[in-house]
Formats: structure tokens, sequence, C-alpha cells
């Protein structure tokens, strides 16, 4: 009886002590507040009406945006592609062509049910070189001077994709945070 006794008292102390600590830190607040309250990215739009409007506004620009930016990124490919078909032979370029069919006038741009090498989907495709050079000269059976020129044209590519980045960066809804000290 007197174990049973003791174990509920070192239970009953370890719970106040936890409870005590739980209400000591609260008063202390060693951790800073949150940077924001939930949701609080959408503050910049306003409340009622009037800031949904703003923000369904802002959104509807988002299709358009998407379209040029996509367009601008086929373009890129279209050039990739083209000059890489002027490095291979016409047997290369037909595999080639069976295996990734340029997408220049595509309404959309291509996915990775178009394109195996876009299985590395995203904006990492034009930036990621190794898979995709390791997938293009196994399927292509490339020889030494085609796979120095292979990456060439892939760097070459990817120089074009952070130029079009850095000139015109994807479209977003564009929710910018405060800096922390104004939050």
């Amino acid at each position: 009886m007197n174990k049973t006794i003791a174990i509920a008292a070192r239970t009953a102390g370890i719970f106040a002590a936890g409870v005590l600590t739980g209400i000591g830190l609260q008063h202390l607040r060693p951790l800073p507040p949150p940077p924001m309250p939930p949701l609080g990215e959408f503050a910049e739009f306003g409340e009622g009406a009037e800031g949904l409007a703003r923000l369904e506004a802002r959104l509807a620009e988002l299709p358009v945006k998407t379209q040029v930016f996509s367009a601008q990124l086929r373009e890129i490919e279209r050039r990739f592609h083209n000059r890489l078909l002027s490095v291979l032979t016409p047997a290369q370029a037909r595999r080639l062509e069976a295996i990734a069919p340029p997408h220049a006038t595509d309404a959309q741009p291509p996915t990775h049910r178009d394109d195996p090498r876009m299985a590395l989907a995203g904006l990492g495709f034009f930036t990621i070189l190794g898979p995709q050079q390791d997938f293009l000269e196994s399927e292509l059976d490339l020889d030494a001077a085609q796979k120095q020129e292979l990456l060439r044209l892939l760097n070459d590519r990817r120089t074009e994709f952070l130029q079009l980045i850095d000139t015109s960066p994807p479209p977003s809804i564009g929710i910018y945070l405060p800096p922390p000290a104004s939050r």
C-alpha cells in the first residue's frame, strides 16, 4: 500500500511541476511572438469584400502571366531542340523526335506524360543538367564529340533560362511578407 501511495505522490508531484513550469514559461515568453497571425500574409489585400476583390483581381492576372512565361520557356526549349538536332545524325534525330517532340507551338507546356525528360519537372528541368545529360546520352547513343556539344547546349539553355528568370521572374500571386521589424 505504501508503494502505491508513493507512486501516486510522485506522479502528482511531477504533474504539478509540469503545470507550474508551463505557467512560468507563458509569463516569461522565452520564444519570440509568432511573425504574424494565421493567414496574415493576405493582410495587404484588406478585409471584407473589397479585400477579396483585390485578391481575386491578382489571381485573375496569373493565367495570362503564366501563358506568357510558358511561351518564353517553350521558345528556349525549341531553340535547344533545334540546336541539338543539328548535332545529331539522322537516326539519332529520329530517336530524339520519338522521345522528345518539340513543343514550341503547344498551348500548354510539356509535362512528364508528354516528354520523359520532364519527369524532372518544374523549373529544375532547365537548371539540373546531370540527369538530363545522362538520359539523352544513353537514349541517343552519342559519341564523345556529341556528348561535349550536348553539355555545351545544356549549359547554354540553362544560361538563357537564368537570364529569363532575372529579367522576368516566374508569375506568382506576389504576396510579400513585411520585414521582421515591422511585423
